[in-house]
Order: structure tokens, then C-alpha cells, then sequence
């Protein structure tokens, strides 16, 4: 990344004091909302069951869809940084974010709540982070500065982790659940302007094609995976729970997760002749191929399986 985003002849290391690190406050800001919306979410469990009549499997949804696009989309969000460049990628993931949080406070339908509020903030998030990490490598071209920023993004993490709940909880203690997302709504339009304050840096020269086939068909994979996942408890697993409601006598459930999972090994034949044309790709044959990079996904998996079971579990059914 140090090739595609320089800034202008060492201005970073030229500023001191709150000049120096003002970006960087602005950009943890922005980290800190990623976090803390999903995180935050967890605890509206019981206002969205008794405002919108969600079920257990409906907020199971609304917590999966966000890290579900996010994660699906990060890479490609990251493509398009190199494109765009990374103060607009910035913007443009602050102001989805604003507008998921506006659906979230207002709508009166869980579907609306789920499918357009979460997906809007899964979106955000795939343009937000990559821009954040992005911009770090860009403003801050001394190791030791950048050292020091990208040590204050992981803190940052912990801390939305750990304060995220707490917030939203008294929020909603205090007022209402909508309050609680208006407030975020609030949190990211001020990112979103603060973004024009950001430092300049020069527009990636890197050409590359970004890979809209790919990106479509693992959102369509990861997404039917989990949606066929989500609704077992709902579908059934192969005798069908509603009797009106199956394919060719049993439940849809597990065909989804099927056709899913062969959507994401066409997805990743796909990334190999992608790759081989054109030099760069969502899932570079490295990350199969190489022994530490395959291990690091594994444990970067069992982590994230972890995190989202206690979520689920241990906050969402206490509720």
C-alpha cells in the first residue's frame, strides 16, 4: 500500500502537536463507529421484539447481516479505494453509515430494519475500514508515526467493543431504542464532515480492474449460506415446518446453504482465472496457498465464530 497511497514530500513529518495527530483523532472516530454499531445493536434486543415484533431468528438476521456484507465486501471496498481514493472512499462509507442509522431509528418493519438498515451499514463498514487503514498508510509515511496510529485503531476496536453496549443500553434505559441510532445517525454525519479535514494525500496511481463478478458472487454465496443457516430453526432442516413453504417436499433451508456453498466454489475459480488476467483479485491464491496466510483465516474465523456465538447467545437470548 505504501506505493499506491504517498503523501505530498513528508508533510506529516513537518506538523507536530494536534496538527500532526488531528487525522488521526477523525479517523479513529470513524473506527470507533464501525465498531460500536454492531456492538450497540446486541443490546436493542428486547426493544426491537416489542416495538417491530422481531424474533429470535429476525434479530439473529439483523446481527449477521452487517458483519456478513462487511466482511464480503471489505476487499472489494479496499479495490475501490484504490480507484477512488481513499478520502473519497472515506465519505462515501461515513454517509451510508448515516443513512442505515436514519432507517434504523425510524422504520416500523424488522425486514425494513434488517435488509435496508443493516445491509446500508454492512456496506458502510466495507468502504469505511479499508478507508481508515488506508488513509493511515497515506498521511503518516513515518514508520514510527504510523506505528503509533495503527496501535491506536486496535485500542480503539476494544474500547467501541467494551463502551458500544454500555452507551446504547443507557440509551435506551434513558429514552428509546430509535434515540439510540439517531444518535449514531448524528456520530457519523459528524464523520462524514470532519472528512474534509482529513490530509490530502495523492490518488493512487495503481491501475486496477475492479472485479464486479467476483463481488457479486460471494455476496450471493456468503449471503445464501447464512440466510439458509439463520432459518433452519424456521424452515426446518429437511422435513419442512410449514407445510406451504418447501422445495420439492423438504425445506429450503439446507438447498440454500448448498447453493451457496457452490456459489462460493465458483467464486473461487473465478478469483483464480481473475487473478492470472489481471494481476489482482478479492481472494488471491496466496491466501490458499500460503500455510501462515491459510492459518491466519482459520484462527481469524474461529475468532470471529467465537465473538458472534457469545453475541448471539450470552446477550442476545439473556435479554
Amino acid at each position: 500500500m505504501d506505493n499506491t497511497s504517498k503523501l505530498a514530500p513528508d508533510a506529516s513529518n513537518a506538523k507536530t502537536g494536534i496538527a500532526k495527530w488531528f487525522s488521526l483523532v477523525i479517523l479513529l472516530m470513524a473506527q470507533v463507529g464501525t465498531m460500536g454499531d454492531n456492538s450497540g445493536l446486541s443490546v436493542a434486543t428486547a426493544s426491537l421484539i416489542n416495538e417491530l415484533g422481531a424474533s429470535v431468528s429476525d434479530i439473529a438476521f439483523a446481527n449477521a447481516m452487517y458483519p456478513l456484507i462487511a466482511g464480503a465486501c471489505m476487499i472489494a471496498g479496499g479495490m475501490l479505494g484504490l480507484i477512488w481514493g481513499w478520502k473519497r472512499l472515506f465519505q462515501v462509507g461515513a454517509l451510508l453509515l448515516c443513512l442505515a442509522e436514519i432507517i434504523a431509528a425510524y422504520t416500523d418493519n424488522i425486514q425494513v430494519f434488517i435488509f435496508a438498515a443493516r445491509s446500508l451499514s454492512g456496506f458502510g463498514a466495507s468502504f469505511l475500514i479499508p478507508a481508515v487503514l488506508g488513509l493511515i498508510v497515506g498521511i503518516y509515511t513515518d514508520t514510527k508515526d504510523r506505528a503509533i496510529a495503527f496501535g491506536a485503531v486496535a485500542a480503539a476496536v476494544g474500547v467501541a467493543n467494551t463502551a458500544a453496549p454500555l452507551v446504547f443500553g443507557f440509551l435506551i434505559d434513558k429514552f428509546d431504542y430509535r434515540v439510540a441510532f439517531e444518535a449514531l445517525a448524528v456520530y457519523f454525519g459528524i464523520v462524514f464532515v470532519l472528512g474534509f479535514a482529513l490530509e490530502k494525500i495523492e490518488k493512487p496511481t495503481v491501475k486496477i480492474k475492479f472485479d464486479f463478478v467476483g463481488t457479486i458472487l460471494v455476496s450471493i454465496g456468503l449471503l445464501a449460506v447464512i440466510i439458509g443457516l439463520l432459518k433452519i430453526s424456521e424452515w426446518g432442516l429437511i422435513s419442512p415446518l410449514s407445510p406451504s413453504f418447501h422445495i420439492l417436499g423438504i425445506s429450503p433451508a439446507l438447498p440454500l446453504v448448498l447453493f451457496g456453498i457452490a456459489v462460493l466454489l465458483i467464486f473461487l475459480k473465478w478469483e483464480n482465472q481473475f487473478e492470472i488476467k489481471n494481476g489482482a483479485c478479492l481472494m488471491p491464491q496466496s491466501f490458499i496457498k500460503t500455510p501462515q496466510l491459510r492459518d491466519g483465516l482459520y484462527m481469524c474465523g474461529m475468532v470471529f465464530f467465537v465473538l458472534g456465538a457469545y453475541i448471539l447467545i450470552g446477550i442476545t437470548y439473556c435479554q
